[in-house]
């Protein structure tokens, strides 16, 4: 099955689908029977993402360098299907009035940083401008389909752009919707060169 008949099967399955296939438990749904955004995040498109993330690489240590890829048919097969689940997750995040989910953000890297947004402040940033949040889970989607043609071609130059493409989309829209707001107190240009470490 091609790349693009797996993305349309898993988009047609829809969101339910699509969290089946990452093996997560159910359990947290919304009143619209829907996941909710926080189990979207938790359980397919974090998964997904780290997937392709760590498929391809440069690992340098005193022995020299060495570069991470797929090699087997079997391994770039998996890399599309998570790449595939990932781009339907988009397509769910952009549903109308999707649940944020619980008052915690479960296992997500920076879930205990100290000022993170609240579901209800996310979900009031979201009800502010519903069309700049469909947009953000959109820019991933449009990250992730270079991956998915990398991916058929073979290519871990090609999958680690795009790779770098996702990060970025994933970063501009937590700082969007997800990341303290508060500002940095940055040290004036004298007194970090005062305390500034040189080796």
């Amino acid at each position: 099955m091609s790349a693009l008949k797996s993305i349309r099967m898993i988009s047609g399955l829809g969101l339910a689908a699509a969290i089946a296939m990452s093996g997560a438990a159910m359990g947290a749904r919304s009143e619209a029977g829907q996941a909710n955004i926080q189990h979207i995040m938790t359980h397919v498109v974090d998964p997904a993402a780290d997937s392709l993330w760590s498929s391809v690489g440069m690992i340098e240590t005193g022995k020299g360098t060495t570069y991470r890829s797929p090699h087997t048919a079997a391994e770039w097969a998996a890399l599309r299907a998570q790449a595939a689940r990932l781009i339907a997750a988009t397509h769910a995040l952009q549903a109308r009035k999707v649940d944020v989910g619980g008052k915690t953000h479960g296992l997500l890297a920076d879930a205990d940083t100290p000022g993170t947004r609240t579901p209800d402040q996310i979900r009031s940033d979201i009800d502010r401008d519903p069309a700049r949040f469909a947009a953000a889970a959109e820019r991933l989607g449009a990250a992730g389909r270079p991956g998915i043609a990398a991916i058929r071609a073979r290519g871990a130059r090609r999958l680690a752009l795009a790779g770098a493409a996702m990060d970025g989309a994933c970063e501009s829209c937590h700082a969007a919707y997800w990341y303290p707001r508060q500002r940095l107190a940055l040290p004036s240009p004298d007194a970090f060169g005062r305390t500034a470490r040189r080796p």
